[in-house]
Formats: structure tokens, C-alpha cells, sequence
């Protein structure tokens, strides 16, 4: 039977390890005033929400932008390698921050690089993590 939370809905919850969570915090507040980024590795659960196991972060060529950001793709890849044959993870998506940019949800661009992403390499979905920095 599909699984019918597998649609073009945005997903109404997802799990990450609170490691994983404040490393992406930790790569957020290293770049304050430009995005950076990484890519997020698990699995989906059958009823079709994400799993976050493993956060990389940027690569050594990866570009960071004031409003975008690039990852180092040979980094991603041969991390990526690894990830799967040690330890059985997917490549489920992908964060970057918007730093200060006031800006909490996905831009235009962001939604063009997913579907593109989805749709050249044919994946059912992709999970995408933005984060910001919040001054209280």
C-alpha cells in the first residue's frame, strides 16, 4: 500500500538528534552574516516523516553567499559514500541558514532547487531545514 503522506504537502513533523540539532546551530553561528549549509542523512519512517541521524556540514569548496549557498558537491558525495556503507543512512535532504535575513521559510530559489533536485534525480521528496539567527 503507498504511503499517502507522501504528497507535495509540507510534513507536519519530523525527529532530529538534539547533536545533530545543535550542530547545525554551531555551523548557523559560525557564518552570521552569510548562509552555509549542509546535508541531512536517515531515513523515512512508513508513515512518511524524516528521520534525522547524521548533519554534515559545509565542505572545504563550499561557497557561502550573503543570500545563497553551495556545497562542496565532491565533499557531499564522498561523505555521502561513507555515510551509507558505515552506517546504512540515506541522503534525505539538506539545510542552510538565512542567517539575519528575516526570512524563516523556504525563498523562491529554495523551492526551485528542490523540485529541480527531486525531480534530476528522481526522489519521492527531500527534506529541507532552514535556520536563522534570532536575536532575544
Amino acid at each position: 500500500m503507498p504511503d499517502q503522506n507522501r504528497s507535495n504537502l509540507p510534513i507536519s513533523q519530523a525527529v532530529i538528534y538534539e547533536s545533530e540539532l545543535d550542530y547545525i546551530a554551531r555551523c548557523i553561528q559560525d557564518y552570521p552574516n552569510l548562509e552555509t549549509g549542509g546535508d541531512l542523512f536517515g531515513f523515512w519512517t512508513y508513515s512518511g516523516f524524516p528521520v534525522v541521524q547524521y548533519v554534515l556540514g559545509p565542505g572545504r569548496q563550499a561557497r557561502h553567499q550573503v543570500t545563497a549557498f553551495y556545497q562542496d558537491k565532491n565533499y557531499l558525495i564522498e561523505s555521502g559514500h561513507i555515510i551509507r556503507d558505515l552506517h546504512g543512512l540515506q541522503h534525505i535532504g539538506e539545510w542552510h541558514s538565512h542567517h539575519r535575513l528575516d526570512l524563516a521559510h523556504p525563498s523562491g530559489g529554495d523551492v526551485a532547487t528542490v523540485r529541480r533536485a527531486i525531480q534530476d534525480v528522481k526522489l519521492p521528496q527531500l527534506f529541507l531545514v532552514i535556520g536563522n539567527i534570532v536575536d532575544v
